[in-house]
């Protein structure tokens, strides 16, 4: 059949060629859309910790919520801290013993100096010396590092 000088099946084969093209082009397109949808729909999942009841709004509300509580605890917990250090600072941190003959007829270094000292050097020094007619201590306070 002709039509205008021309034989229309070469319009046919033409048409049907560019259809098929533009068929494939659009399956390579729903096939990657599906892909992205599919990897979407993963993190989503993930997102909403597998929950399938609950919409994003609720979830994230959720989430802040959780997130407070955690912000409230930390912010406890650095209080405490706080002062747990301003109790510390008035504790016994340092200390030290040395033990030695007070007198030379004894053995076995029986006498020994103890000193316990807080953080800023105050505390005290005991000492116990040990002789053979008996012991007697003795203390001495320490402020900033000194005796007197």
């Amino acid at each position: 059949m002709e039509f205008f000088g021309t034989d229309i099946t070469m319009y046919v084969l033409i048409a049907l060629a560019a259809a098929l093209v533009i068929a494939i082009a659009a399956l390579i397109l729903v096939i990657i859309q599906f892909s992205k949808l599919k990897k979407q729909r993963l993190r989503i999942d993930k997102f909403m910790d597998g929950a399938e009841d609950l919409n994003i709004e609720e979830s994230l509300n959720d989430k802040f919520a959780r997130l407070n509580e955690v912000e409230e605890k930390q912010r406890v917990s650095q209080e405490d801290i706080k002062n747990i250090y301003k109790t510390l600072e008035g504790t016994y941190q340092k200390m030290g013993i040395v033990k030695y003959d007070a007198y030379s007829e004894n053995g076995g270094k029986l006498s020994f100096a103890l000193a316990m000292l807080d953080q800023s050097n105050d505390g005290f020094v005991m000492n116990v010396m040990t002789g053979s007619d008996g012991s007697y201590g003795y203390i001495k306070s320490v402020v900033n590092g000194q005796s007197r």
